[in-house]
């Protein structure tokens, strides 16, 4: 899909999210594109997001956080290169392949209780 080649291509994606989400489907496909990460700490996005590792979390009400975020990791190849290497690698660990068996089991055993 060409969202996803412009994506690939991209130096960083930014998720500046003001409500709380459940997991933001367009984190993951940048992680799992190798594309380092900037978003707000909201709802599950930090459990996402490795802070300082695959991207950067910031506070959700405050843009300029956000800018001078933003602005550091833009100058920051080497850190860019990291990111996109532990996205690469961190990402499977939502893959179905992955998370799929663990969600069974977890029906099962409350099926049992």
């Amino acid at each position: 899909m060409i969202r996803f080649a412009v994506l690939k291509k991209s130096d960083i994606f930014i998720h500046p999210a003001r409500n709380p989400e459940a997991c933001p489907t367009s984190i993951l496909e940048a992680m799992a594109l190798g594309v380092p990460v900037i978003s707000t700490k909201l709802g599950s996005i930090p459990e996402l997001v490795i802070n300082g590792k695959g991207g950067y979390l910031v506070s959700p009400n405050s843009p300029t956080d956000l800018a001078a975020r933003i602005s550091s990791t833009l100058c920051d190849e080497m850190f860019k290169s990291q990111a996109r290497a532990f996205n690469l690698q961190w990402s499977c660990e939502f893959d179905i392949s992955h998370v799929g068996p663990k969600i069974i089991d977890l029906y099962k055993k409350a099926s049992l209780m």
